[in-house]
């Protein structure tokens, strides 16, 4: 399809699930004049999701086609998100092949046992089968498979983030990009996700006391329900001072099932030990009130149903420790709750929420996105230079604050 001049693929297949990786036919032609269903999230999309839209600003004319290619990974919580609302138009002004991936979504794209039968981490899996699907076909598009870019918002910064801990992605991508998330976000993996899975199965009504059975049921089920009741599971983690990503977020593996293992050890060791995919240049980076959508989620999810908002004393002594708590997946210490205070809200009138907000954005901000960036350019400097630090502070006339804070004016965006 042909619009101003460019030219758009969209809806290149990756596979039809249940056909093992690998199997799928290289001669099947695809209607590629419209766009693909989304991956299921709550009560929509499609387990057959997993494709890719190709935008290039021209077919190859020689037999070395030389465009750089960019591989975007959409964010969303790992839970939502599609290729069809990302336009190309400004990036292809710019000479570039861009690629706009689907991947498998909340349970059905990170559920984990431990088990051969849910190993967790199918959400990477499909990214990299998109990757080696780009070097492979990405010359009929005037790309140039020696030089992608893998670049993401959010839970696709954290995922170009966990995609260089991978052994199996190692030179399917030469440059990283990561957009407010990064590998070593305290929410891009769970380090105790079984506990989560039984309550998501228990929810959804399948048995908890014979782990074959609940698998199969937890296979077997209607998708849409399981969907559903992950995100029962994921509001009541936040009613309990929990952030919700039970069921959603990648995992150390002890078992790949048929596939290898992709995170092998936490990404902090990893990335410290320099055994990851370092000989690849990096950006990471944060906007500055990236706390301001985190704490529009704790005011809606938390403080409002459990009638905080104007509790004086819980804004006053509880609010800090319940937040580092909830973004951190532990209890705060006495020590991080002292130096929240002093470096956050010095000076500020405390019991007061719109008083304590700016404070609080920053905070929920450093906690959630900004230290994990920092941390991972940090250490992979110390195996390759080309690592780079950006802030983002531009308030333009356009925004998605509105959409995003709803009814919280005090909230900055």
């Amino acid at each position: 399809m042909v619009v101003h001049g460019e030219c758009h693929f969209i809806k290149q297949t990756i596979r039809k699930p249940p056909v093992p990786i690998g199997q799928y036919p290289d001669d099947i032609v695809i209607n590629a004049t419209f766009y693909g269903p989304r991956c299921l999230q709550g009560s929509d999309g499609k387990e057959d999701c997993l494709l890719l839209n190709v935008f290039t600003p021209e077919l190859p004319n020689g037999t070395d086609p030389n465009i750089p290619v960019m591989f975007w990974i959409h964010g969303g919580s790992f839970t939502s998100g599609e290729t069809l609302i990302y336009s190309p138009f400004a990036l292809l002004d710019h000479r570039v092949v861009l690629v706009v991936i689907q991947y498998r979504l909340g349970p059905q794209g990170w559920l984990y046992l431990g088990t051969d039968d849910l190993p967790g981490n199918a959400g990477l899996y499909d990214m990299i089968e998109a990757l080696r699907w780009v070097q492979k076909h990405i010359r009929a598009f005037g790309g140039d498979p020696n030089s992608v870019t893998i670049f993401g918002e959010s839970a696709g910064g954290a995922s170009v983030g966990l995609l260089m801990l991978c052994e199996p992605a190692r030179g399917l991508f030469h440059r990283v990009i990561g957009h407010s998330g990064s590998a070593m976000v305290p929410w891009a993996t769970d380090e105790d996700p079984i506990p989560k899975t039984i309550r998501i199965a228990e929810i959804a009504g399948c048995p908890i006391d014979n782990e074959i059975a609940m698998v199969q049921c937890l296979k077997t089920m209607d998708q849409h329900a399981l969907s559903k009741a992950r995100n029962r599971q994921e509001n009541e983690d936040r009613l309990n001072d929990k952030i919700g990503f039970g069921g959603a977020s990648a995992v150390v593996q002890r078992s790949g099932g048929i596939y290898e293992p992709l995170i092998t050890a936490h990404p902090s060791e990893l990335l410290a030990s320099g055994n990851y995919i370092n000989d690849v240049p990096v950006m990471f980076g944060a906007n500055k009130h990236e706390g301001s959508f985190v704490l529009s989620v704790v005011w809606e999810d938390n403080l409002v149903p459990l009638n905080r908002t104007n509790d004086y004393e819980f804004l006053k002594t509880g609010i800090v420790p319940v937040l580092i708590s909830m973004i951190n997946g532990r209890d705060a210490t006495e020590e991080e709750i002292q130096a929240a205070y002093e470096y956050f809200l010095p000076n500020v009138e405390l019991g007061y929420f719109d008083k304590m907000m700016p404070g609080l954005v920053d905070m929920t901000g450093v906690l959630f996105i900004k230290q994990g960036a920092l941390d991972t350019v940090r250490l992979h400097h110390k195996f390759n230079q080309d690592s780079f630090l950006y802030s983002f502070n531009y308030e333009g006339r356009y925004s998605l604050g509105p959409f995003l804070i709803g009814d919280i004016p005090e909230i900055p965006y």
